[in-house]
């Protein structure tokens, strides 16, 4: 999870989540304070209380400086040097001025500090200000992945966000060959409206969709068309979208899709075939299609998957609409089978439904 997605989580947690994870932190915090005292303690027995405290004072000036030194000339290097370029520094030079600086200043300090006490506050100090603190970003960044997918297991809209203003129709069941029981769902958006871009919630955290395959779901101008079958988890999608007056709004939609008996409500799925076209019995997001293809006469048909952005098949939509035309392609004919993937459950072949003309 990135910065960002962990900040959206912690927003969206309950009150009464959010007043456990500040009291972990203040746990965590104390725990990092007793060794300073017990350090304080020791060196106060010790008469050298100022001493430890102007150690104490360089150990966090240093910290930054051994982490310029160490960070700054790797990102400075391009291509795979610059991780050698890292550990090389890491290993050399900061530990090297870490230690050398407490040692140089402690030698210095009245009354001054021993060779090995210098060594304890500088271990010491590289836990606290580096150790620790990793050891708790990591923990934070686990825990929160857990928040996230408790909140996913039970969604609903953040705070922030608008109403969404498409009309939702109700989901819609198709039984489909070689797949069993498949959901669609259309969210037809009013006119002005732009739809800007699609999150969508994978295993807790949101993630945007623009770039990556989307094999749920799928848009035609600001309208945003949902398919998935019974084996797939319900998609869980934040729209982004500009309103016809320039203002920029996000909403969450959850399907609320209910159990059927055995799909006693299901609809078989159809796919009509055309010269070089397609109607489908509902909207079908094209990173699930692949399409089999007359080449030439007498040639086995030619399949191949179509992409979200075909160049050769230059769309307005990312679906495959009733009433979809494929251009002439070079020596392509008709279209003569359409396969449909889904995914299925861990360890198990994707199903596949296959429609012939």
């Amino acid at each position: 999870m990135d910065f960002a997605q962990m900040q959206e989580t912690w927003l969206a947690m309950a009150a009464d989540r959010r007043a456990l994870w500040w009291q972990g932190a203040a746990g965590f915090a104390l725990a990092a304070l007793l060794p300073l005292l017990l350090e304080l303690l020791y060196f106060r027995r010790q008469a050298k209380a100022g001493s430890w405290l102007k150690l104490r004072l360089l150990s966090l000036l240093m910290a930054p400086l051994c982490f310029a030194v160490v960070w700054l000339p790797a990102r400075a290097v391009s291509g795979p040097m610059a991780l050698g370029v890292f550990y090389l520094l890491l290993l050399t030079v900061g530990p090297g001025l870490w230690f050398g600086s407490h040692a140089w200043l402690g030698r210095r300090l009245r009354p001054p500090m021993s060779w090995l006490e210098s060594l304890v506050m500088a271990v010491l100090g590289l836990v606290l200000l580096f150790g620790l603190p990793l050891m708790a970003a990591q923990m934070a960044e686990m825990e929160m992945a857990k928040e996230a997918r408790q909140l996913s297991a039970s969604p609903r809209q953040a705070p922030d966000e608008s109403l969404l203003p498409h009309r939702v129709l109700p989901p819609k069941l198709y039984r489909m060959p070689g797949v069993g029981l498949v959901w669609t769902q259309s969210l037809i958006a009013p006119e002005g409206l732009r739809l800007l871009s699609i999150d969508q919630r994978v295993a807790g955290p949101w993630y945007p969709s623009a770039g990556v395959s989307h094999p749920q779901f799928c848009m035609q101008g600001g309208d945003l068309h949902l398919m998935w079958s019974s084996q797939e988890p319900t998609p869980q999608l934040r729209l982004h979208w500009r309103d016809a007056y320039g203002q920029n709004h996000k909403a969450s939609h959850f399907p609320a899709t209910r159990p059927t008996a055995e799909g006693s409500e299901a609809e078989e799925f159809r796919i009509g075939f055309r010269p070089r076209g397609l109607d489908p019995s509902a909207p079908i997001p094209r990173s699930r299609v692949y399409l089999s293809v007359i080449l030439e006469a007498g040639l086995e048909p030619y399949m191949r998957a179509l992409s979200q952005n075909d160049p050769e098949d230059p769309q307005d939509s990312d679906c495959i609409l009733p009433g979809y035309q494929r251009p002439k392609i070079g020596h392509e004919g008709d279209i003569v089978q359409v396969g449909l993937t889904f995914q299925a459950p861990s360890g198990q072949p994707w199903p596949r439904a296959d429609f012939r003309r």
